[in-house]
C-alpha cells in the first residue's frame, strides 16, 4: 500500500522481498543507484498469533543484521540523493503506535531496534531525511495508514513518530 501512495505521487519504488536481504550480492544489486530505502519488517513472523507470545529466533535477529547490511549498501547512493536534493531512510515498525512507551506490553520488541538505526543513521548521514515510524497494531486500514505513512517519510521533521488512527505521537525527553 505504500508503494501505491508513493507510485501515486510519482516517486519511482520497487518492492524487495524480505528472503533477498539474506542475499547480500542480490541486495547490492538491488540497493544500486536508489535514492532512498524504507525497511518494513514481516511482523507475522515474530508473534505466535494464537498465544500472543513473542517468539524469538535467529531468523528474527538475522532480519535486523541483514537491516543494517542494507542500509549500509544503500547508503552512499542515498546521501548522494540527499545532495541533491532527496534521499530518504525509514523504518515502519508496528509496535504500538508509541515506540512501547504506552506499557501494555509491546508483541514485537525486536523491531525496536530499527528505530535505532534510523536514529544513527540521522546523525551519520547529514541532509537525508530519516524517519522511524511505529504505527498501532489496532489501526487496521492499511490504505489511511499508507497515505499517513507516506506524509510522514516525505516530510523533515522528527525522527521518531508514532501514529494512530486519532493522533500522531512525537518522543521526547524530559
Amino acid at each position: 500500500e505504500i508503494a501505491i501512495v508513493l507510485k501515486n505521487r510519482d516517486i519511482q519504488t520497487e518492492l524487495i522481498p524480505g528472503d533477498l536481504f539474506a542475499d547480500t550480492d542480490r541486495l547490492k544489486e538491488k540497493l544500486h543507484d536508489v535514492g532512498g530505502l524504507i525497511i518494513i519488517p514481516d511482523v507475522d513472523l515474530l508473534t505466535d498469533k494464537f498465544n500472543r507470545k513473542t517468539i524469538w529466533n535467529e531468523k528474527d535477529l538475522q532480519f535486523l543484521k541483514n537491516s543494517f547490511i542494507a542500509a549500509n549498501l544503500a547508503a552512499t547512493d542515498i546521501i548522494r540523493s540527499a545532495s541533491n536534493g532527496g534521499g530518504l531512510f525509514a523504518t515502519i515498525t508496528r509496535l504500538d503506535g508509541c515506540f512501547g512507551f504506552f506499557g501494555q506490553g509491546v508483541l514485537h520488541p525486536i523491531q525496536g531496534g530499527l528505530a535505532g538505526l534510523v536514529k544513527t543513521a540521522s546523525i551519520e548521514w547529514g541532509n537525508v531525511c530519516c524517519h522511524a515510524i511505529d504505527i498501532s497494531p489496532a489501526w487496521k486500514d492499511t490504505s489511511e495508514t499508507a497515505i499517513t505513512v507516506a506524509n510522514e517519510i516525505l516530510s523533515p521533521g522528527p525522527i521518531e513518530i508514532g501514529v494512530d488512527k486519532n493522533t500522531r505521537y512525537l518522543l521526547t525527553l524530559t
